[in-house]
């Protein structure tokens, strides 16, 4: 079903430890309806060589991600990151065998909560500030 597009954006959470992870779906045609069933998304940090599921729990389209401490850091001063997407999609409340299924992997440099912003600047060669989040092509 290619009716539908989606994203993910991390937003530093007030609490100086975690993140909150929005999802943001669009309809790309508003005239039919589409009915989403969501499985839980398990949000993945890379520590050493394995992707390590730090405690994430679901708020509506929201995911609140506490990333643990010891992550692998691939590009400088940020955390590799994983979401794994997985959705039924239907163009009925009552699907019969219109029933899509849709796994979508995003990937994020994530950049960790109290860090310096000028040391990964410079190491990194950003123009300005570094962004909260940058996101890799799929693989």
């Amino acid at each position: 079903m290619g009716s539908m597009s989606n994203y993910f954006a991390f937003i530093d959470q007030l609490d100086g430890r975690s993140y909150r992870a929005i999802m943001v779906m669009r309809n790309l045609y508003p005239d039919s309806s589409l009915y989403v069933r969501q499985n839980p998304v398990p949000i993945f940090v890379q520590v050493g060589l394995v992707l390590h599921e730090p405690p994430a729990h679901a708020a509506a389209q929201d995911f609140i991600l506490r990333p643990t401490k010891d992550w692998t850091e691939l590009m400088p001063g940020y955390m590799s990151v994983g979401v794994d997407n997985d959705m039924l999609i239907s163009r009925s409340t009552e699907p019969g065998n219109d029933i899509v299924e849709r796994n979508n992997r995003f990937y994020v440099y994530l950049k960790p909560q109290g860090a310096n912003d000028e040391e990964i600047r410079l190491r990194s060669k950003f123009p300005g500030t570094a962004p909260v989040f940058i996101p890799m092509p799929p693989h």
